[in-house]
């Protein structure tokens, strides 16, 4: 009957033991959350990413001081009166330098991912978490996320190149110009089709590493995740990519000068 216990408040707020409640949340709010979590945790997170960075930069400019000496290449590749052979080489040498410098990089991503994974679950729980215990949490899964990763570049690149083949074969037959349109029309079909599976799968490291799980059933309960949300999904990394793009830029500027 009314009057009886003061009438229905609604439900009580979601727990927050953490940097964001345990509840679905809005865009804003993870956004807020990946922010505390950087503020009240700056100095794991700092670490983690510093040390990455560091120690990832300094291999790429060892290897290309060192080993991969592409001043020759880059010359050959600037001179007009270049011969087939020395444009070939060239590029040779071109691509395998970006080639080590991109595994390079996808290694340290690779480990920044997992360490910082681990220290974000700690955040949504609010516990304290070092360097050293995110590292002992996240090293089983490493191996896996490694094999995430490299499986979902090989799916990408696989989808890129079947949409190019029919073009390279209508070029390959004598028909330049329309295998060149033919290529750029693949490419960009292959590309949709590529996005689409990567925003599906692209909660598979979270799930990987958050609940250890194996590399197909990873993708298969990131595709669960996503179901019905693609179009959300997307937008929320697009931002966030947009806002960690200004706030390196920014970061960069006095450097750059």
């Amino acid at each position: 009957p009314p009057g009886w216990g003061g009438g229905w408040g609604g439900p009580p707020p979601a727990a927050k033991p953490g940097v964001i409640p345990l509840r679905p949340l809005g865009v804003g709010e993870i956004l807020d959350g990946a922010v505390s979590t950087m503020r009240t945790y700056w100095r794991t997170v700092l670490g983690i990413s510093l040390t990455v960075a560091v120690v990832t930069e300094v291999l790429v400019i060892l290897l290309q001081g060192l080993v991969l000496n592409d001043s020759a290449g880059t010359e050959a590749l600037n001179d007009p009166s270049a011969s087939a052979d020395e444009l070939t080489r060239a590029l040779g040498e071109t691509m395998l330098g970006s080639t080590v410098v991109f595994l390079i990089s996808l290694i340290g991503t690779v480990a920044a991912t997992a360490l910082l994974t681990t220290v974000t679950s700690r955040a949504v729980l609010g516990r304290p978490v070092t360097t050293g215990e995110a590292w002992r949490d996240a090293r089983p899964q490493v191996p896996r996320l490694f094999g995430l990763i490299f499986l979902l570049l090989l799916i990408t690149f696989g989808i890129l190149a079947v949409g190019a083949l029919p073009g390279i074969l209508v070029a390959a037959a004598g028909s330049d110009g329309g295998g060149i349109a033919l290529v750029i029309l693949g490419l960009l079909g292959a590309g949709v089709v590529a996005l689409w599976l990567m925003i599906r799968f692209s909660l598979a490291s979270p799930a990987l590493m958050l609940e250890k799980q194996s590399i197909v059933k990873s993708m298969s309960r990131s595709t669960k995740l996503v179901r019905g949300s693609w179009w959300r999904v997307l937008g929320i990394q697009l931002l966030a990519g947009i806002i960690a793009n200004i706030v390196a830029a920014i970061v960069v500027i006095p450097f750059t000068f």
